[in-house]
């Protein structure tokens, strides 16, 4: 099932994510729905490593904006 989120997830076409979810049958579904948000913990994760890179980067240049 891990290959078939990473299709959904690349699946630009609404039939072709309609196809690759139906092909994991009920237990796959209900997986999928119970462990989803683990993807906001991941979204929310990067957003904090990639501002915490572009803080130090522009602390590090002192390229900080003054008013």
């Amino acid at each position: 099932m891990a290959l078939g989120v990473v299709k959904l997830q690349l699946s630009f076409e609404k039939a072709e994510g309609i196809k690759i979810v139906e092909s994991w049958g009920q237990l796959g579904v209900s997986n999928f729905n119970k462990w989803i948000f683990t993807d906001y913990i991941y979204a929310f994760a990067y957003s904090l490593l990639f501002s915490s890179i572009l803080a130090r980067l522009v602390k590090k240049r002192k390229l900080i904006f003054q008013h």
